[in-house]
């Protein structure tokens, strides 16, 4: 939110796309709002079949 707010929103996202092994840790603890899912859907998409996304839970699976 604070980036998109100061205009940094851009650069973050493109850093995010390329960096080689990007960790989501505690993923699943708090509901995403549409915001934050339109957000990790873009991140996502833009390291489709390029780099390596980890993504680490305490919650089973079936829970995410």
């Amino acid at each position: 939110m604070i980036a998109r707010s100061d205009g940094r929103y851009p650069k973050l996202l493109a850093n995010l796309a390329n960096v080689n092994v990007l960790i989501l840790d505690d993923w699943g603890l708090m509901n995403l709002n549409a915001e934050n899912r339109r957000d990790l859907l873009e991140v996502l998409e833009d390291r489709h079949g390029v780099h390596t996304i980890i993504a680490t839970s305490q919650l089973p699976v079936d829970e995410w």
